[in-house]
């Protein structure tokens, strides 16, 4: 099935684009696509995205559909919809 993400910040910038299509299997979780990207996008977006334990860092937000992801509220094994739209969010500072 595809999904596509919106990518943010460093993670663009790793990636190259701003919005991506994935193909994943049929009841993959948002977990399952970070690790298919990770897999696919190289070293620098699995060490950015992941910490030392193989978690997805504490500081990122994960809008899946209408579902809004953190580790600590709720984690990342809600599984996706074909066509779904996932965003990966990053921390914003400024004033």
């Amino acid at each position: 099935m595809k999904v596509k993400v919106e990518l943010f910040a460093n993670l663009r910038e790793i990636v190259g684009k701003k919005e991506v299509e994935e193909e994943i299997h049929e009841g993959s979780t948002v977990f399952g696509l970070v690790k298919h990207m990770a897999k696919k996008y190289g070293k620098e977006f699995e060490s950015f995205i992941f910490d030392e334990n193989g978690e997805i860092q504490a500081f990122i937000t994960i809008l899946a559909g209408e579902k809004e992801l953190t580790k600590v509220t709720s984690g990342f094994n809600v599984e996706l919809k074909e066509g779904e739209r996932v965003a990966i969010l990053l921390p914003f500072f400024g004033g």
